[in-house]
């Protein structure tokens, strides 16, 4: 069920952007701290910042239901319709 993100650097109290997110966990053959992998749309972008560009850049992501995960870009591509599309890989856990 997909769920709204906002998307920030680390250390910034600006948004990169607002996603519409879809969660995976990947429990076969996945470190616990490696099993996550999110989905994204993005919605609006609230910097001229293209995430693919600053891929080894630290993020936050900041979920509608209160989860929170540091993440890194693990791809992006643009869509048919011209959106942009992309999965963020979350480095550990989420926290609340």
């Amino acid at each position: 069920m997909p769920v709204k993100g906002t998307l920030y650097i680390t250390g910034q109290k600006k948004p990169v952007a607002d996603l519409t997110c879809d969660v995976f966990e990947y429990t076969d053959n996945h470190r616990p701290g490696d099993r996550y992998r999110i989905n994204y749309e993005y919605v609006k972008r609230h910097q001229k910042v293209r995430i693919e560009l600053i891929r080894e850049t630290p993020m936050r992501l900041e979920l509608e239901d209160g989860r929170r995960a540091d993440v890194t870009v693990q791809c992006e591509s643009t869509a048919p319709n011209g959106g942009q599309l992309g999965v963020l890989r979350v480095k550990g856990d989420f926290t609340h």
